[in-house]
């Protein structure tokens, strides 16, 4: 053996990276027959005729970039980006978000596009969940102040969503008289912005003995002018209002709302919000309603378009909207200490 010296191979920094190589580009037969079996393995779907096509339209998947020609004929492929992007809006398919807006914003809210592109289409989405909300209650007292007769108010009260069982389990139900409550809040004509902000500053009392119920009612008397919409025969609205929100807000406030959405869709952050106002409810239930929660914000489009409206209006009062990171940091580091959630919580309000 000598003097010599036996090397069991090119050093580490010799050896190609994955990330040295570069990106694989796939022809558009091929970007088609993998998504479309991607799809049909994970999901049992069935992509339509021309799905590809009007997403690439619409720029929701990145169109095909020039290669080098082969021979003298042009030569079109597409890169990671494209088939990323693909495969998330097949998932995002398969959870219903099929309309064009509805895509938008959920592509959106994961970091593709700018605010300008999703105002006009979350303001739509707004508009017509929240229709097919105010339509389910079918009552003219829901318009007005005056005392609801009991048969009636069961009847208006049965034509709610049921409520999950899960969330039921967790404590999380108002009172019938609650949700009647929210719904007129919401149809009442709205207050300017800053004599709305004036009344979230001083005007919110949370007391020493904290619940669901508690908070949800505080909260409740906040909501004016959030379910008015746009007359349709003569097309007076509270257009101004909830425009103004959706089409109004800024880059930064938009920004707030997409924290607020990820706080409100992580199953961890929601189980510890839930430790502090759901009293003595076991942890498996409130683990199980988290789960819950977080999944149909995730998955729903509906309660997207919902969560990310609501984070705007909270933005616009100045609400403080810390990121699911500050928050699950904070979170941890009170457990480190040994202390209890709701108690931390508790101490902290007035009594």
């Amino acid at each position: 053996m000598g003097g010599e010296s036996v090397s069991a191979g090119p050093s580490t920094s010799e050896k190609p990276r994955l990330r040295d190589r570069p990106a694989r580009r796939l022809s558009r037969d091929e970007l088609v027959r993998r998504v479309s079996k991607w799809a049909r393995v994970h999901y049992g779907l069935d992509l339509p005729d021309g799905w590809f096509a009007d997403l690439i339209k619409d720029g929701l998947i990145e169109g095909a970039g020039r290669d080098p020609n082969m021979g003298l004929s042009p030569n079109y492929a597409y890169g990671w980006r494209s088939y990323r992007s693909a495969l998330q809006l097949v998932r995002l398919r398969h959870h219903g978000f099929v309309e064009r807006d509805a895509i938008q914003i959920r592509m959106f809210i994961s970091g593709y596009g700018r605010v300008r592109d999703i105002r006009d289409s979350l303001f739509r989405q707004y508009e017509k969940h929240g229709r097919s909300l105010v339509a389910q209650v079918r009552s003219g007292y829901v318009d007005n102040a005056r005392q609801i007769p009991p048969g009636h108010k069961a009847k208006l009260a049965e034509s709610l969503e049921p409520l999950d069982s899960r969330l039921e389990d967790a404590g999380l139900r108002l009172s019938d008289d609650g949700y009647i409550e929210g719904i007129r809040t919401a149809k009442n004509p709205p207050k300017d912005w800053e004599e709305q902000a004036a009344l979230w500053n001083h005007g919110i009392f949370i007391p020493k003995e904290i619940s669901f119920v508690t908070l949800a009612m505080q909260f409740v008397r906040f909501l004016c002018g959030l379910l008015m919409f746009r007359s349709k025969e003569d097309g007076s609205s509270n257009h101004d209002f909830l425009g103004n929100l959706v089409l109004g807000s800024t880059d930064l406030q938009y920004e707030k709302a997409i924290d607020f959405y990820f706080t409100i869709a992580d199953r961890e952050n929601l189980e510890a919000i839930l430790e502090c106002i759901t009293g003595d409810v076991g942890a498996g239930k409130r683990k199980a309603a988290a789960e819950a929660i977080a999944r149909s914000i995730r998955n729903n489009p509906r309660w997207t378009a919902h969560i990310l409206v609501m984070g705007l209006f909270l933005a616009r009062l100045g609400f403080i909207i810390y990121t699911p990171v500050q928050i699950r940091v904070g979170i941890r580091k009170i457990r480190k200490d040994g202390k209890n959630l709701r108690s931390v919580v508790t101490d902290r309000t007035p009594t």
